[in-house]
């Protein structure tokens, strides 16, 4: 009866341990990064499991990231916006977009996206598994008059998300957009493992462990 509880009890170990990082989301709002220019490696060593890429198709070796607050200019972003946001640098430069590569796939991805109202932005946010097929896909139009942001989110059945790409062409220039608030994980696809099992194991050790002391 003792080896039956050890192996249930390593059952329910092994299942809290099999859960993916993603089982519960984490957002990166960018806070602890202070503010300034920063190249690629600079930006990515501030991370753990996720990488950037600021696809700069004009080829410049510069490619980098501006981490800026809110009211860099007036009026204030806001209020989906937070503390610091992101823009990449160069700024406003043909088909420039960013892509997020994950060390572990998801099925879930969010992100806030706008700018300072000066023109009308389409923003896109595309879902891309490790073989680099689209799974999903989400945009919408951020008008002139808004300074607020927009939050564009794709889920998918199964954590299949290994990359994405974000970026908001407008009428005068290409991604021309402030990022904050990127979160990961957390959709309703994550195998989280569902509390009726864990009651059922754990009405299973009880019971075991109370026939052994009747046993006994």
């Amino acid at each position: 009866m003792k080896y039956v509880l050890h192996v249930l009890s390593g059952i329910v170990f092994a299942v809290l341990c099999s859960m993916p990082a993603w089982a519960c989301s984490i957002t990166y709002d960018f806070e602890n990064i202070p503010t300034g220019y920063y190249t690629e490696d600079q930006f990515n060593s501030f991370f753990e499991g996720i990488r950037f890429d600021n696809v700069n198709v004009m080829g410049g070796t510069d490619d980098g990231f501006f981490v800026t607050t809110v009211d860099y200019r007036g009026p204030s972003l806001g209020p989906d916006f937070s503390g610091h946001v992101v823009m990449n640098d160069p700024y406003n430069v043909s088909a420039n977009s960013t892509m997020v590569y994950l060390d572990t796939p998801t099925d879930y991805v969010s992100i806030i996206m706008g700018d300072f109202g000066n023109d009308e932005d389409t923003l896109f946010l595309c879902a891309f598994d490790s073989t680099g097929r689209q799974v999903g896909y989400t945009t919408t139009i951020n008008p002139s008059t808004s300074f607020a942001g927009v939050t564009l989110s794709v889920q998918t059945v199964l954590p299949t998300i290994s990359s994405i790409k974000f970026y908001g062409p407008s009428e005068i220039s290409n991604n021309s957009i402030l990022w904050d608030n990127l979160t990961i994980g957390g959709g309703q696809g994550s195998p989280v493992p569902e509390p009726a099992t864990f009651l059922l194991l754990g009405a299973g050790l009880l019971g075991l462990a109370g026939v052994r002391r009747k046993v006994r």
